[in-house]
């Protein structure tokens, strides 16, 4: 599957394809290919904390399921005003 998006959000995709195939969610032969778009220093440093935080929030959670339910703390909710 191809999609549209910048290098930094591109990595949190990855992310919750390589949890969703070790939790048996997806097929291995499932990838995600990028097609990059241009990113700004502020879409790069949102990408990165954003990164950051579903990171923590799924392997602190044990599973994407788990971490579905999870309410957005704080910085979460910091995130989304910066954006």
């Amino acid at each position: 599957m191809k999609i549209a998006t910048n290098p930094t959000h591109y990595w949190r995709f990855k992310l919750f394809e390589r949890e969703a195939k070790r939790e048996g969610l997806i097929d291995d032969s499932f990838e995600i290919e990028p097609i990059y778009t241009p990113e700004t220093f502020k879409e790069f440093i949102y990408g990165v904390l954003a990164y950051i935080k579903d990171y923590i929030r799924v392997k602190s959670a044990g599973s994407l399921e788990k971490a579905e339910k999870q309410k957005s703390s704080s910085f979460g909710n910091f995130l989304k005003n910066v954006k």
